[in-house]
C-alpha cells in the first residue's frame, strides 16, 4: 500500500503500526520526501510504500530504507538504487526507524546506548536557566539558538507556530544539547525516527545524551558560541507584507557544524566511517546551491584527538559586518532584538528596518531580476526589490541598495 510516511514514526499512527505488526510477520517500508522532487508529481505528500506478508508472529521482521530525497532527473534510477536494512520497533518511542544501511543502524544503536540520560534530563523544571529556541518546521537544517529571532508584526510578537522554547538547568549542558540540536547527527535522528516534517517535543526530549565529559562540555560550549555568531553573520532581514523577520542560512555554517559532529562522534564512540557518514548525510540535497559558496569558504585541517578520523572542516574567519557587530554588542542573550521605534503603519518596511539598525538585503525569487532597475520610492536609490506605490497590486519585496 502507498500511505503517508507518518505510518512509521508519527505518534498518532501508533495503533495502526501495532495492528500491522501483529497481523503480518514480514514488513518492508520505503519512505520518500516531498523535496526536491515528489514521488507523484502534483502530490505534495511525504509517502511510504509499505509491503507486508505472512501470518502474524511473536517477533515481526522489519526492513526499511532511508528517508529519500532526490532530484527529478534521478527518478529513472530511484527504485533501482533503494537499499533496505533490518529495522525494529523502537520500544521506548514505539516507532519504526528509517535506516537503509548498516552504518545508519550502527549509529542509532550507539545513540541508544546513552538512552539512560536523554535530553529532557537536563531541562529546567521551573522555566529558569539557559533559554534555547528551536525551529520546529525544518526542511534540511535544524536550528536551536540562545537568542530570539528578530520578528516584527503588527499582530504578533514572535513566530509562534514555528518556534519552541526549552529551559536548561545548567548552561554548559544546555549548550551541549544546543550544539547537538544543530548538528547533522540530530538531523539524521529526526529523519530516521521522526515524521520528516515537524519536530515534536518527543524528538527533542528523547534524543539520547548520556553523561558528558567535562572536556567535551567545554569544547561544545566554545563551538556553540561561535555557531551563534556565525548564524547572525549570515542572517538577513526579509519583509512580507507588514511582517519583517530574520532569516538564517545554516548551510553557510557547515564548517562549524562539522566541528560539532566531530565532537559528538567522540562522545558517542562513532568510528571514522560512521563520522564520515554523518558529515555527508544527504549533503547533496542539504547544501544545494550553497555548495559552491562552501567551496570558497572551506578549509580543511586534520582532526585532532580522533583516531583515524577523516580530515575535518574548520571554519574560516569572516569579520562580522558592522550591523552584526552592533547587534552582538547591544543585544543580551535570550532577548529579542530592539523593537522598532516607529510603529506607524504608514512607515515603509525599508524605513522600519533601517530604524532598527538592520540590513536591507536582496530578495530571492522572480521579483529580484525584474525590479532591479526600478528606483525605490522609499529611499530614492536603485533598490532591487521595493516596489512603487503605483504597483500596489504586486507583493512587497525587500531589496538591497545599489548606487545609480
Amino acid at each position: 500500500m502507498i500511505v503517508p510516511a507518518g505510518i512509521l514514526c508519527l505518534d498518532e499512527r501508533r495503533s495502526l503500526r501495532n495492528v500491522l505488526l501483529k497481523r503480518f510477520n514480514q514488513h518492508w517500508a520505503s519512505t520518500y520526501s516531498t523535496g526536491p522532487s515528489q514521488l507523484f508529481e502534483g502530490v505534495d505528500q511525504r509517502l511510504s510504500i509499505y509491503l507486508s506478508q505472512g501470518p502474524g508472529a511473536a517477533a515481526a521482521t522489519i526492513w526499511t530504507t532511508r528517508y529519500h530525497h532526490w532530484h527529478a532527473a534521478e527518478r529513472p534510477a530511484l527504485f533501482a538504487t533503494i537499499e533496505y536494512s533490518k529495522s525494529f520497533n523502537h520500544t521506548k518511542l514505539e516507532r519504526i526507524p528509517q535506516l537503509g544501511s548498516a552504518k545508519a543502524a550502527s549509529i542509532l544503536q550507539k545513540l541508544e546506548a546513552q538512552q539512560q540520560k536523554p535530553a529532557i534530563e537536563y531541562y529546567s523544571s521551573n522555566k529558569q536557566g539557559l533559554l534555547m529556541h528551536y525551529h520546529r518546521s525544518p526542511r534540511y537544517w535544524i536550528r536551536a539558538m540562545d537568542f530570539e529571532q528578530y520578528f516584527k508584526s503588527p499582530t504578533r510578537s514572535r513566530s509562534v507556530h514555528h518556534f519552541r522554547d526549552i529551559y536548561f538547568a545548567d548552561e554548559r549542558h544546555g549548550k551541549f544539547v544546543g550544539a547537538l540540536l544543530n548538528s547533522t547527527l540530530f538531523f539524521f535522528w529526526f529523519v530516521s525516527v521522526g515524521n520528516g516534517r515537524n519536530i515534536t517535543g518527543t524528538d527533542v526530549e528523547q534524543i539520547p545524551v548520556g553523561v558528558v565529559a567535562p572536556t567535551v562540555l567545554s569544547e561544545a560550549e566554545e563551538i556553540f558560541d561561535r555557531l551563534m555568531k556565525d548564524y547572525r553573520e549570515h542572517s538577513e532581514i526579509r519583509g512580507r507584507k507588514a511582517t519583517d523577520l530574520q532569516v538564517f542560512r545554516p548551510s553557510l555554517s557547515k564548517t562549524i557544524l562539522d566541528e560539532i559532529d566531530t565532537l559528538l562522534a567522540k562522545h558517542y564512540g562513532f568510528t571514522a566511517e560512521e563520522l564520515d557518514f554523518i558529515l555527508n548525510y544527504d549533503i547533496k540535497y542539504r547544501l544545494g546551491r550553497d555548495a559552491e559558496i562552501m567551496k570558497r569558504h572551506r578549509t580543511k585541517t586534520q582532526t585532532s584527538n580522533f583516531d583515524d578520523a577523516p580530515t575535518a572542516s574548520r571554519n574560516v574567519h569572516r569579520p562580522a559586518p558592522a550591523y552584526v557587530q552592533q547587534q552582538t554588542n547591544q543585544q543580551p542573550k535570550n532577548k529579542q532584538y530592539k523593537p522598532y521605534e516607529n510603529n506607524d503603519n504608514n512607515v515603509s518596511s525599508t524605513q522600519r528596518i533601517q530604524s532598527a539598525g538592520l540590513p536591507h538585503l536582496p530578495p530571492r525569487g522572480s521579483h529580484a531580476g525584474r525590479l532591479a532597475s526600478l528606483p525605490c520610492s522609499d529611499c530614492g536609490w536603485k533598490c532591487s526589490g521595493v516596489l512603487h506605490p503605483a504597483r500596489a497590486n504586486a507583493s512587497r519585496v525587500l531589496g538591497s541598495h545599489k548606487e545609480r
